[in-house]
């Protein structure tokens, strides 16, 4: 089927038609068929097999575009950006003591997952889409190698394994795959005592001028303590920024912040135009040496994590004071909450990219992507048993069974973590 592309098409509209698309889907509304039967993996499917299939925002956009009678979403954005050059899609509102940036408000960091998202990749792919790059959380998290990531801290664990610069580096990669250069500017340096105190003044005065530069120019920035945030506005000259905040998830709405970052990170104009089919096998011999890398300084990566994960569970925390064991009780529970959401992105992410790339190949990444979807919904099924500090109290306490059985799900996550790669390793072995 082929619908004419409306000559006043914009990717604003294309995207809520690829979002009707998805919870038309979701809803089990037959009609949605036709569309997605464009897709390889529905060829041949009936209208129950389809329904009854999950389906990503990025398929959604692939089965649009190809609908329009383009080869790819990307094709399709394409030409839509050639004839509507230059327009921005921005609503910035000014006032003398300075500029916010409207329609980041409700951005939800993932919770219509039910899962909490990687916050440096979720911001980067904000700030990439307000420069005119049309790409999703899920496409960012592949390409960077995140999706396939999974690091505990040892010999605790601890919530910072899942930072995307931490252990397996992904941040860079996440720029290069798309050809963007980034600054980050340290607005807070490490004491001799550990603590975190302002750097000079020339590095905190040039650190707010890139923000309120790149704010002024309709791009947000990267706000980093622990978690990342975006930076969506600044009041008083630069003197306080305006954020919607990683922490508040739940309610819509910007957060003033007086306070200093660790770091603001500002991306600035794209210097290439990777290869998209080189990127895209890149990234699947990225994440296959992220799965066989064991260990980054403290981190246990990979296949090994798990075994290190399970070990430590098995150890537990008796030996640590009550602020420690708090600290190990977050990174657990953190952990296996980043586990699940990034392995959602990479069933969404091989699933989409197995449009693209040959079709010989295509069987091998959908088998990955399914068996990376059921170890998502596995692991989400059975969420209690890696419980958050703030869940567990007396009357709930966190037993024994539950660690036992976390244990075993760790365990046959990391059967199906090895059955995709051996899946990811015949694709490249056909696409090299």
């Amino acid at each position: 089927m082929s619908e004419t592309l409306p000559p006043d098409s914009n990717l604003e509209q294309l995207r809520k038609q690829a979002k009707d698309l998805l919870k038309s889907h979701n809803a089990g509304k037959p009609e949605v068929c036709g569309t997605l039967r464009l897709l390889r993996r529905f060829r041949q499917a009936s209208d129950e097999k389809i329904l009854s299939s999950d389906l990503a925002l990025n398929e959604a956009q692939f089965a649009l575009a190809m609908s329009y009678g383009f080869k790819s979403w990307p094709e399709l954005k394409r030409h839509v950006e050639s004839t509507r050059a230059g327009e921005s899609v921005v609503e910035t509102v000014r006032d003398s003591g300075g500029t916010l940036l409207k329609g980041y408000e409700e951005i939800d960091w993932g919770r219509s997952r039910q899962s909490i998202d990687n916050s440096f990749i979720r911001c980067l792919t904000h700030v990439l889409n307000a420069a005119g790059e049309e790409i999703s959380y899920a496409e960012l998290m592949g390409l960077s190698g995140a999706a396939f990531r999974v690091q505990v801290l040892q010999p605790e664990l601890c919530p910072s394994a899942a930072c995307a610069e931490v252990g397996i580096d992904c941040s860079e990669p996440a720029l290069e795959s798309v050809g963007y250069p980034v600054e980050t500017i340290w607005m807070q340096v490490r004491s001799n005592s550990g603590s975190m105190v302002a750097a000079d003044a020339e590095t905190v005065e040039r650190a707010r001028k890139s923000v309120v530069d790149s704010i002024e120019r309709g791009r947000p920035a990267i706000y980093q303590v622990e978690e990342h945030s975006l930076i969506v506005g600044y009041r008083d000259g630069g003197l306080r920024f305006v954020l919607r905040e990683y922490g508040n998830a739940g309610n819509p709405g910007y957060t003033d912040k007086e306070q200093l970052p660790w770091s603001v990170s500002v991306v600035g104009d794209k210097k290439r135009s990777p290869d998209r089919r080189t990127e895209l096998v890149e990234s699947l011999r990225r994440g296959l040496r992220i799965a066989n890398t064991a260990k980054v300084d403290n981190v246990a990566c990979g296949f090994a994590a798990y075994e290190a994960w399970i070990r430590t569970i098995e150890r537990g925390y008796g030996h640590l004071s009550d602020e420690q064991a708090f600290g190990w009780k977050l990174g657990n529970a953190y952990c296996y909450e980043s586990l699940f959401n990034s392995r959602e992105a990479a069933s969404d992410y091989l699933r989409s990219i197995s449009e693209e790339l040959d079709e010989e190949a295509s069987g091998c990444l959908l088998k990955a992507a399914d068996m990376f979807g059921r170890l998502q919904k596995g692991l989400h099924a059975e969420w209690s048993c890696a419980p958050y500090p703030w869940w567990i109290s007396e009357a709930k306490p966190w037993t024994e069974e539950q660690k036992a059985r976390e244990r075993q799900l760790l365990g046959e996550a990391l059967e199906l973590e090895r059955m995709a790669f051996a899946e990811i390793e015949k694709a490249l072995a056909i696409l090299e």
